[in-house]
């Protein structure tokens, strides 16, 4: 993780240079009488930090892997919840919108959770604030799904079963069949298990990605991004820098100071 993925970058090299021979002027008196100047000759040296060629190639590579790991990563603790890894993501997920743009207020969103979990809940509120957003289906410990998403699920339900009762869609009627949702889907399912209905798996396709891969791994081993060589950059994007490395620390220091002020009389319930 180190050398592939939070890699530093060196942008500058330290290079000492001799300055060129120069002359002083000094004044002196002669007798209290006679003001004469006479130049004395200084040589001296100076470090001067210059500007390296960057290797926007290796950037690119430390950039796919940050991003890629992170999206990876979120996906798997949507799957199996844990507060922590949620709380990890979402602090390196509060950089990456802060580079982006300096007034985010997905930031800003994020700072504000991390703080009522860190120092505003109790400890019971705030495992019920991160895992009250998820909803288990299955019977499996990675069967989990977002909240919001299961709530779209019931009412894409809900909307099919009111859809057949025609020209009886009164209010009454709309409450009754609502309310029945659950227990309906409950009877419709185990009249399929026992009338042994074979239920078609809901996905598509998918084509065989072998060549593709084999691709990827032919340009890695031409390109060799992690090995460093100043002065490579890709046509497409000449410039590109990770989320990481684009944030000025202490604005950012001051940014999250600033903030934790205000949130501080903040109860977040």
């Amino acid at each position: 993780m180190e050398i592939y993925v939070f890699s530093g970058h060196e942008i500058h090299t330290i290079v000492e240079e001799t300055v060129k021979d120069s002359l002083i002027p000094i004044t002196v008196k002669v007798r209290d009488v006679e003001v004469k100047t006479i130049y004395i000759l200084k040589q001296g040296k100076k470090t001067v930090s210059k500007p390296k060629d960057t290797d926007h190639v290796q950037h690119y590579g430390h950039t796919v892997l940050q991003v890629g790991l992170l999206y990876m990563e979120f996906w798997d603790v949507i799957y199996r919840p844990d507060r922590d890894r949620l709380l990890d993501c979402l602090k390196y997920m509060m950089l990456m919108f802060k580079s982006h743009n300096s007034r985010s207020k997905y930031a800003f969103e994020i700072l504000r959770l991390v703080c009522h979990q860190q120092a505003s809940y109790s400890l019971r509120s705030a495992y019920q604030s991160i895992y009250g957003l998820f909803v288990k289906i299955r019977g499996k410990k990675d069967s989990h799904i977002p909240a919001d998403l299961a709530m779209e699920h019931l009412v894409k339900r809900t909307k099919k079963m009111l859809k057949g009762l025609g020209p009886m869609n009164k209010d009454k009627n709309l409450l009754a069949r609502s309310k029945a949702v659950a227990a309906m889907d409950n009877i419709a399912d185990n009249f399929d298990s026992i009338s042994d209905v074979k239920v078609r798996a809901g996905y598509h396709k998918e084509r065989n990605s072998h060549t593709d891969e084999l691709k990827m791994i032919y340009d890695l081993r031409e390109v060799k991004p992690f090995v460093t060589h100043s002065g490579r950059f890709f046509s497409a994007h000449k410039n590109i820098m990770s989320p990481a490395d684009s944030v000025n620390g202490l604005e950012f220091e001051s940014w999250i100071d600033y903030h934790k002020v205000r949130l501080e009389f903040e109860s977040g319930m």
